[in-house]
């Protein structure tokens, strides 16, 4: 039986996954256009290799001309391009087998942690990015996959292109909002001033919050500035507990959780942080209670969580 430091990567069945299964799907888009390069160097091979044919229609001629003047540049020009769409496929084909990975993992932390339940127990991996890339990736997803465009593109605009944020890479399958525009701004030497409970968590290594003050959804997308509330209201108490600096970061939610726990995803030297995996509930009694003593169910809960943590940094660094 493999300790909770170690989890298993294997099937429900005790199968473990194969690590040849094919992925998912890859992007046809790159099969045609590398099919179409390869037609027209064979064409121009052929006009090349061939004289023109008295029965020919002008405009077959004139390609066949054209074709015999410009064949070698053509050629070479085609083969870098069909190289180069290769490489890109097979490094989307790569992306995608990690991330599926990386997908099952988290899927144990949410069934063997969570209660089964990705739609109250949500687990989320965040990636740290440059704020260019990060731009480009959740601007693609507002542009896709979220509703409500506007919050989130105010949000946006604020990135800083050469700032660090962290952003999700994956969710379990089945999970709401995979593609989820949340972005944390994270410094490397200023180790409190990193947004949300990711950025904390980022900060300390690990960090928890517990039974967080209860927000009223219909209050979020209204929200001001946190100062012009009591500082014993809950929308305030929560912006502090859950470490958010801008009312804009909770108009951009459409519902807030009650209970964060997470750890850093680290090299194993601890020489270069990847990200953070996370788990917020939704639900009012906290799945990760707090550790009393050593062997009672808060303590347990953190072994194994850091031992998917160790999963995740093992395949991530």
């Amino acid at each position: 039986m493999p300790s909770p430091s170690a989890p298993s990567l294997a099937s429900s069945d005790g199968a473990a996954y194969p690590c040849d299964r094919p992925v998912k799907r890859t992007p046809w888009i790159l099969t045609v256009l590398t099919a179409l390069l390869l037609t027209a160097a064979a064409t121009a091979s052929y006009f090349k290799a061939v004289e023109p044919d008295p029965s020919w229609s002008a405009v077959w001629v004139k390609l066949a001309d054209v074709a015999r003047s410009r064949s070698a540049g053509a050629i070479l020009l085609v083969t870098v391009a069909v190289i180069a769409l290769q490489v890109l496929r097979e490094s989307i084909v790569v992306y995608q087998w990690r991330k599926d990975r990386v997908q099952r993992v988290l899927g144990k932390v949410v069934k063997h942690l969570l209660d089964n339940d990705v739609k109250l127990n949500r687990c989320s991996l965040f990636q740290a990015v440059r704020g260019w890339r990060a731009f480009s990736q959740l601007f693609w997803r507002m542009l896709w996959f979220q509703d409500d465009k506007g919050p989130i593109l105010r949000e946006l605009v604020r990135i800083n292109p050469l700032g660090h944020y962290l952003i999700v890479y994956a969710r379990p399958a089945g999970a709401p909002n995979d593609r989820s525009c949340a972005c944390f701004r994270v410094y490397r030497t200023r180790p409190t001033a990193s947004e949300g409970v990711a950025g904390r968590v980022w900060d300390s290594d690990e960090y928890s919050v517990r039974s967080a003050s209860k927000v009223v959804e219909g209050r979020l997308r209204n929200c001001r500035s946190f100062d012009k509330y009591h500082e014993n209201d809950p929308l305030r108490r929560f912006a502090a507990e859950t470490n958010l600096q801008r009312a804009s970061q909770l108009r951009a939610r459409s519902r807030v959780a009650s209970h964060y726990h997470g750890t850093v995803i680290a090299a194993g030297d601890g020489s270069r942080k990847w990200g953070v995996l996370l788990v917020d509930s939704f639900k009012t009694a906290c799945p990760f209670p707090a550790s009393v003593r050593q062997g009672d169910k808060g303590s347990m809960f953190c072994a194994r969580f850091n031992g998917y943590a160790e999963t995740l940094s093992t395949m991530l660094t």
